[in-house]
């Protein structure tokens, strides 16, 4: 149950520089398989693959 005015957490978001998340994957066992941006390079899509 649910009372007026309670607040109601809904998301994480985290941001990491490129080259950090590229080492944050081969960490635990992931390698870049290929990866998206935006022109300006704002954000990353990354497809990751298990080795």
């Amino acid at each position: 149950q649910f009372h007026t005015g309670e607040m109601i957490h809904t998301e994480n978001s985290y941001k990491y520089p490129k080259a950090m998340f590229l080492k944050m994957l081969q960490e635990v066992g992931f390698t870049q398989v290929t990866a998206w941006t935006d022109p300006e390079s704002n954000f990353l899509v990354c497809f990751a693959g298990f080795k």
